[in-house]
């Protein structure tokens, strides 16, 4: 073979590799979600830093489509009471999943606000949009709108589920 094209292979043989990592580590969390061996770490966050940091991690993701991805607090929040760690990741599964399916030049938002004393975050885009024959299906465990079994947006059908289920958490 020439160079190009053992370069290929072996960016096809990573790429298959972080996709395999990622579907253990999902599979991990579930499983721990499962088993109950999972406690949340309660400690008193600042949730509109912790969102912007996250919000900030995937900021490359969205400029590699020309994505305009946004932070806006509606409201000064209080310190509230909850674990950092699937704070992050929820917002992060949602930001992957708004990023994956806008179109180029497209827009995410992220809006942290609050509510009478209910703190919240709200993620829109100006993506394709999910049917609505499909909508009581997406939190399911491996459930993909795109049913091809194209890996046109890659992941492993897990991201929203890991959100239901630390949300319940």
């Amino acid at each position: 073979k020439q160079a190009e094209g053992i370069r290929k292979d072996v960016m096809r043989i990573h790429d298959d590799a972080i996709r395999m990592q990622n579907l253990v580590t999902d599979l991990l969390l579930l499983s721990s979600i499962d088993s109950q061996k999972m406690f949340n770490r309660m400690e008193l966050l600042n949730l509109d830093q912790v969102v912007r940091q996250t919000v900030d991690r995937v900021q490359i993701h969205a400029q590699e489509k020309d994505i305009d991805l946004e932070c806006i607090s509606v409201a000064v929040g209080q310190p509230c009471f909850a674990d950092r760690q699937s704070i992050e990741r929820i917002v992060s599964n949602l930001l992957s999943n708004a990023i994956k399916y806008t179109r180029q030049n497209g827009e995410v938002k992220v809006y942290i606000g609050k509510i009478n004393d209910q703190a919240y975050i709200k993620v829109t885009d100006n993506g394709q949009g999910i049917e609505a024959q499909y909508l009581d299906r997406i939190f399911n465990r491996f459930y993909r709108v795109d049913a091809t079994g194209s890996r046109l947006y890659g992941g492993t059908g897990l991201g929203l589920s890991i959100v239901s289920e630390l949300v319940d958490l």
